[in-house]
């Protein structure tokens, strides 16, 4: 949107760009205040398979499937997020296939972690992968493969690495979504 409001104001018509600049400020604004109001939209992602199963980490800690150090994230409002280094996620049986899974993360920014932490996934003793995680709530989907284990409980191992900078800070956890192809 900046480049196309740098280009606008290249336009040789004053008026074009005196139009361009207003009708651009007036779109961020009502993001602005929609975003605000808390007004968020759903974006859909074009490879994620359908849902199979959803845990918010609320339930998950009442049901006492969290193990580690997992604490409530401060200025959470009505969603629980759940702030951990490291930690590990028990998902019981009775979800037969899962190709996906999929987690809601906030990384925890204050003071001097202003770097980018990396997170390490297992599943059962097996690596899925890791993501350089950024700054905002965002989604992020690993591929589980054959580790699954359909009759017995399942084991998703979380682990925050330091970014390049140094500095761990703690992530804040919302909800793990599975998924399953067709």
């Amino acid at each position: 949107m900046t480049g196309y409001g740098l280009l606008a104001m290249r336009h040789p018509d004053r008026r074009w760009r005196l139009g361009t600049a207003v009708v651009a400020l007036l779109v961020a604004g009502v993001l602005y205040r929609a975003s605000a109001a808390g007004l968020h939209v759903s974006l859909p992602v074009a490879d994620l398979a359908p849902v199979v199963a959803r845990l918010s980490l609320a339930q998950a800690q009442n049901s006492g499937a969290l193990d580690g150090q997992w604490k409530r994230a401060e200025g959470g409002g009505d969603d629980l997020w759940l702030v951990s280094r490291s930690g590990a996620i028990r998902i019981g049986p009775g979800i037969r296939r899962v190709d996906q899974l999929r987690m809601v993360i906030h990384p925890v920014a204050k003071g001097r972690h202003r770097t980018c932490p990396e997170l390490l996934v297992q599943l059962n003793g097996v690596r899925l992968g890791d993501r350089l995680l950024h700054i905002g709530r965002r989604a992020y989907v690993f591929r589980v493969g054959d580790v699954w284990h359909p009759e017995g409980p399942n084991l998703v191992v979380l682990d925050v690495r330091p970014g390049s900078h140094g500095g761990q800070p703690p992530l804040a956890f919302h909800e793990v979504t599975l998924h399953a192809g067709g």
